[in-house]
Formats: C-alpha cells, structure tokens, sequence
C-alpha cells in the first residue's frame, strides 16, 4: 500500500492557515486588505478576547452575492487575478485567493454581503473549515465578516499567542498601517465594547498621520512632483528629529499604497537623518513609494508583508533624496523661526546699529569673570590669531604659499534680529530680539558647524592643512602604524601632512586646520584609534556612517568646550556661522542647538494676563 497519500482540503486549508494566519493581527490585515479592494470609504473593526474571542470587520464596499460568496471560501478562488502575467503587476492588496478559507479552517466563521445594486443580501456560515450553511438575509450594503473562537481547532497554536495586550498591539499596529496607506477611508476600531479610535476619512495625509501617532509638532513634507504619470516617485511626511521613536517601529513605509516593511529603506532613512537624531533613536513619518507594478514584487511573503526590488540601489537613492530634501525644508524653517527678521520685531523707524555700537548698554553680568580674549578661540573669532608657519609648499599649494582656513561665512545682507545679552552658566548664549527668549547652546552650535564644515570640506577635497612651527616626530605602535598604511591616502586629504622619520616614527608637519587647536600628538592617535574600530569596504574604504560618526568625534572634540567665556564678538561670530550654515539645529549626536521661549510663555510662568 502507498505511503504517500493526498491531504484531505480540511487539513490542507489548516496548513495553509499557518502560513497566512500567524495570530489575530493577520486576520484583521487580510479581512482589510478585503475590504480596502472592494472599495470601502469606511471599515469598521470590532475585537474581543485579544482576537481570539471575536473579530468582526464592516464595511460598504461593493459587497458579493451568494455564488460568490460560496467562491470566495475555496482555495484559490479570487477576482483579482486571471493568470501568470498578472503576478507580474498586481495592484491590488490580495490576489492569492488563500485568506478566507484559511481563516475559516481555524474558526467560527460567518460572512453576510449585499452588492451595492441589490434589495437582499447573502450569508454564508462555516464551522472549523465545514459549510454550515448559505442563504438570503437582511444586509446593508457591503460585507460583514466575523471570525470567533480563533484557533478553536488547533489549540497548539493558541499556545503560542502572547498576551491578550500584546496581540492587541499586533491589531492596532495593522490597522496604523492601513490607516496611513488610505487616509481617504474612515476607520474604526473597538475592543472589548469601546471605541478605541476613530478615524475620519481625510484628504490630507499629513493630517492622518499627525492623527495616527498623536503628534501636534513640526512635520516635515518630502514633497516633490511626479513630471510624468508612471515614473518613480517618493513622498511622505517626517516627525522633525526630537520627536523620533526609541525602539518601537514609527517610520511606515508603503509602496503603491501597500504597507511594507523593508529594513534597507528604514536604514537608507536613518542614515540620511544622521547627525540629527539622538543615539538610540529612529525616525518617525510615513513614506510613500510610487513605482511601476512590475518593478515590484510582492509576492515574495506568505502574509505580504515584504517586497522585493528590481532595483533596490536606484530606489534607496529616491528616498534619500526626498528625506534631504524635508531636512532641507526644515532648517530654512528653523533657520527662519530664529533669524529672519520679522516688521514687529524690528521697529522700521528704528536705524541699524553697527556691530560695535549694538553693544551698548553692556551684557547683563551674569558671568563674574572677565570674557575670555578673542585669541583664546581662534576658530570663532571675526579676525583669526596669525600662527606661525614654515613657508614649505605643499600639494595644495603649488605657488609655495601656505593653504588658510576657509574665511567665516559671509554675514547675510539683513542682520539677524537675535541679539546676544549674557552668557549663562559658561555654556548658554542668552539672546532675544524683543519679543523672545532664545537659549543657544555653544558647544552644540560650534559643533554643528565644525562638523559641516570637515563633511563639505572633504566631500569637496578643499580642507586646509595648518604648518606646525616645529614639526612633531610621533612614534606609533606597530597597530597604529599599519591603520596609517591603510588610511594614509583619507589623513592627507583630511589636512594632515604626515611623513616617515625612520623605524616606526612619523613626523607631523601639519594638521587640519579647522583642529588646529588640538594637540597635534593626542588628536592623530585618538583618529587612529577610530579608525582601528571603523567598518571597512573593499579597498579599506570607510562607508558613508563611518566617515559621518568620524567627523562627529573630530568636530566634538575641537568645538568650544562647556565652560569657555565668549566676548560680544565672539557671540555674535557664533550666530552668524549659524544662520550661514545649511544644517545648524542639531549637533551632529542629535542633540538640540537652540530653544525659544516666547513673551507670551514666559509671561505665563509669572501669571501675567
């Protein structure tokens, strides 16, 4: 007798439930898919018992007859796909025709519809994968689907569902993404008898997501336009980086409006918003993929979760583009909410005082000591130290002549209202131009700006080397001296001019010339030291996180320390390389650089009217 025999559909369709219905979260995800595909404006979902006791999902899609709905409960039975060439460009949420028997194999099942043109509807009942029965009945228009007793037949895998809390974040966690694909559908969802949310059908998707993650702040737009139907496009809206989340998922990701997940595309996101979120943080929003079906596959899944692309490397650049370009929106809304003028700010019959006159009456004397001298910071001041040099050429100075900092940036035309009045605790600059309260810290903006500068200055193979007056012998370690060997190439056109003295002694002839304030000795073995621990590409090339978490370290380290005293010059220089910076609103760790306090707030805190 044969060993090998055929399943009976009962069994099969248990099976097939394993792969579709990991838990009831799966359930709710394909009973929308459903309905989002029968064109619903509104879908309502009802949940008791963590899932397992009731599922329940309404909506006024189109709805099914009675043959249909008798189709709609075998396997492979579907509306949305006629044959192979459609598995190619599939535009719709289901297609496999495998969710309804599998969710009816494993529970108490019970489906009522009524098409939008008919007078009565149709119910169909079917008990652990066994057809109850199907007749006519009173419907509104649309379909009811309800699951009870989930698992009722397979009590093992009850076994391995989580607590009734989990399993609801599972539910509410599908239902975020859904409401964030079709913002233009109502959702509704109740546990346990009470409203949980509800969520209108809206226009505006930015609106929707503020409304999906309880958020009131700053959303950054990652608008762009689509020039021609068809072509690949990108857009979204992103949390500004103070808001990002911690471990939990924040950022939702659709293509062609099916919610996904794909870890290149949450890191391509994370990478292009380094240096503003804080360690340990991810960003937040929602970004929408445009691409042709075909460059898609979404069939890669059993519950269609992932996708795959054709082109995986051109999509992760679209969406780096659009995320620079909503950080991009943001810092001129930054820069603008602390420097551009504002008419009621600045009394137009007011004259424009020069710089040395704007400092009268003197800084409120909220620091005892004396200011530290301008030549004590040369990097900040108008007006930087002469440092001694050899006269010896170098590569980047063909003429002989010593290669100089880049000068500060230009002061933009109109000068910036903010005007300097005290330095707090030798770290906060206290600034106001009348109608608010800025706090600047120091430190961070310095950083911020040394930072862009070493990140611009290399990518654009400009940095400035600085000539030592006595050039310095340096005896490195044998490990120390095989990391020079293989980043020599990356230390030159960071600034260094390093060559061999003998043995394992090199002699520093020159540094950066943004670090030139650091001990020559101590800086390029703490660079070496980084270097050591950072990833390697082929060629013992650094990947883009690691020169970006290098700069960091580099900038951290010559920026203005807490504790420093600034002179008036020297605030108002700080302010200025802020407003002429691109990015200036956080340190490169995602720290804050700035935060306001309005008259009205500050008002408040004394309960004044």
């Amino acid at each position: 007798m044969s060993k090998i025999r055929i399943l009976s559909e009962q069994v099969a369709n248990q099976i097939a439930a394993g792969e579709v219905v990991e838990r009831p979260a799966s359930v709710v995800k394909e009973l929308l898919e459903n309905s989002i595909d029968a064109g619903a404006t509104a879908i309502s979902v009802e949940v008791e018992g963590g899932g397992t006791g009731l599922i329940r999902v309404l909506d006024d899609g189109e709805g099914m007859d009675g043959d249909d709905l008798l189709l709609a409960l075998e396997r492979h039975a579907t509306s949305k796909l006629r044959d192979a060439a459609g598995l190619v460009a599939i535009s719709t949420m289901g297609f496999r025709g495998e969710a309804l028997p599998s969710i009816a194999s494993v529970s108490r099942f019970v489906m009522v519809s009524r098409p939008r043109q008919a007078s009565t509807g149709s119910r169909v009942e079917q008990r652990f994968g066994q057809l109850q029965g199907c007749h006519e009945t009173g419907a509104s228009k649309g379909t009811m689907v309800e699951v009870r007793d989930l698992f009722g037949n397979v009590p093992a895998r009850r076994k391995f569902l989580k607590s009734r809390r989990t399993e609801m974040y599972h539910v509410e966690e599908v239902l975020r993404d859904q409401a964030l694909a079709h913002p233009e559908i109502g959702f509704t969802l109740t546990v346990d008898g009470r409203v949980l949310w509800r969520l209108e059908a809206v226009h505006d998707p930015a609106g929707r997501l503020a409304a999906v993650l309880g958020y009131r702040g700053i959303v950054l737009p990652l608008s762009g336009e689509m020039t021609e139907p068809g072509e690949d496009f990108c857009d979204g809206w992103l949390l500004e980086p103070d808001a990002g989340g911690g471990a939990g998922r924040q950022l939702y990701l659709t293509v062609n409006r099916r919610p996904v997940r794909n870890y290149h595309l949450q890191r391509t996101v994370a990478e292009a918003m380094s240096g503003l979120l804080l360690q340990g943080r991810q960003p937040a929003g929602l970004l929408r993929l445009t691409l042709p079906a075909e460059v898609v596959d979404v069939n890669v899944h059993p519950a269609k979760r992932e996708v795959r692309f054709r082109d995986l490397a051109s999509v992760r650049s679209l969406v780096a583009a659009a995320v620079r370009r909503g950080l991009s929106w943001y810092q001129e809304r930054q820069r603008g909410d602390l420097f551009v003028p504002v008419a009621s700010r600045i009394s137009p019959a007011q004259p424009e005082l020069p710089d040395s006159e704007r400092w009268t009456p003197e800084p409120r004397p909220l620091v005892t000591a004396p200011p530290v001298a301008a030549a004590d910071w040369p990097a900040m001041t108008a007006e930087p130290p002469v440092v001694p040099v050899q006269p010896t050429p170098t590569p980047e100075s063909e003429a002989g002549r010593l290669p100089t900092p880049a000068p500060p940036p230009a002061r933009p035309a109109t000068p910036s209202p903010l005007v300097p009045l005290a330095q707090l605790f030798d770290l906060y600059l206290l600034c106001s131009d009348g109608e608010r309260l800025v706090v600047i810290d120091q430190h961070a903006a310095h950083e911020r700006i040394l930072y862009e500068q070493l990140r611009e200055g290399h990518a654009g193979r400009r940095l400035a080397s600085q000539q030592l007056l006595h050039p310095l012998p340096l005896e490195l370690s044998p490990k120390e001296l095989e990391v020079y060997e293989q980043h020599r190439d990356f230390l030159t056109e960071l600034g260094f001019r390093l060559t061999p003295f003998g043995g394992e002694t090199l002699l520093v002839q020159a540094v950066p010339a943004l670090l030139g304030n650091e001990a020559p000795e101590s800086l390029l073995r703490d660079l070496l030291e980084s270097l050591r621990l950072a990833p390697l590409r082929e060629g013992n090339l650094l990947p883009g996180p690691a020169f970006e978490e290098l700069f960091a370290r580099l900038a951290c380290r010559a920026a203005i320390k807490s504790g420093a005293r600034l002179s008036p010059r020297e605030m108002l220089d700080l302010l200025a390389r802020m407003e002429a910076s691109s990015t200036f609103s956080h340190c490169p760790h995602g720290r804050p650089v700035a935060r306001q306090f309005t008259r009205a707030e500050i008002e408040k805190w004394f309960h004044r009217s």
